[in-house]
């Protein structure tokens, strides 16, 4: 009997894992200098699975969690829009990660806003304790070796230095 409950449990756990989109299970601590970001795999907004290491390539990448719904989220899409040709000079990658929302609400939000931009879509908002979310929007600043450097709710005017500083 005790068995069986534990085979129950184990295939519940691994396709619970599975399910929710090959994601790592090391969470972010604010707290700790030089925190590698977590890597995870999700569906993309425009269609197709990316994995985060590889739309980062190696890059400095600003990671930046949003959501249709939030007001502040809107100006910051604002912000990107506005700075994207800057951020493409300087070689630094705009990763957006939509939290808790379907594709098609999505789409049809970056349509209607005429966005050409792209975004991972996390629909189970798993990302959102893996990364430490406590509210949207929220900037990671992530150096080319894929380590955490800073984190603010708005995107700064000096983001370049951002990348330099540690998280306190």
């Amino acid at each position: 009997m005790l068995k069986n409950i534990a085979i129950i449990l184990f295939v519940f756990v691994s396709s619970y894992v599975l399910a929710s989109g090959n994601i790592s299970t090391r969470q972010v601590h604010h707290q700790s200098r030089d925190a590698q970001a977590p890597n995870f795999t999700l569906p993309m907004a425009r269609g197709g699975m990316k994995t985060f290491s590889d739309v980062r390539a190696g890059k400095k990448t600003i990671l930046f969690f949003w959501a249709t719904w939030c007001p502040h989220c809107h100006d910051g899409l604002q912000q990107v829009n506005d700075q994207i040709d800057n951020l493409k000079k300087k070689d630094i990658n705009l990763v957006m990660v939509d939290l808790g929302e379907t594709r098609e609400d999505v789409v049809s939000f970056m349509n209607a806003s005429q966005m050409d931009l792209d975004s991972f879509i996390d629909t189970d908002g798993i990302l959102q304790d893996l990364y430490e979310i406590r509210g949207v929007p929220t900037f990671y600043f992530i150096d080319e070796k894929g380590f955490i450097r800073n984190m603010t709710h708005a995107l700064p005017e000096n983001y370049d230095e951002y990348f330099l500083s540690k998280l306190n």
